[in-house]
């Protein structure tokens, strides 16, 4: 787990780390990163999701989905903020059920 923690520690991406826990056959890593409330605006440490790693992945491999955990992150961040009529349309917080709802009254295009 320190090799894991070693290559993530020389990955730099706004005010963040990443957070890494063993887990069934590797590890999970999950970046956390003080950011701005979208609710609050009030600064907070946030935590993405975690992401699984096989314990056989290397340097490449760890770079790698680090990098998809900060795209990712930053899609969410998006979602949040990009505003139709003032209302974040693809926001990330639906609950699912309701996008089910949705789907089945939407019109079809």
């Amino acid at each position: 787990m320190e090799k894991v923690r070693a290559v993530l520690a020389e990955v730099a991406f706004k005010e963040s780390h990443f957070a890494v826990e063993a887990s069934k056959g590797g590890f999970l890593i999950e970046l956390v990163c003080e950011e701005q409330d979208a609710q609050t605006a009030a600064p907070e440490l946030l935590h993405g999701r975690k992401w699984h790693v096989p314990a056989a992945a290397n340097a490449s491999d760890l770079v790698r989905t680090a990098f998809k955990a900060v795209v990712t992150w930053q899609e969410h961040e998006a979602r949040e903020k990009f505003l139709y009529r003032g209302v974040p349309v693809f926001g990330p917080h639906c609950d699912v059920e309701s996008l089910v709802e949705l789907g089945n009254t939407a019109a079809v295009r």
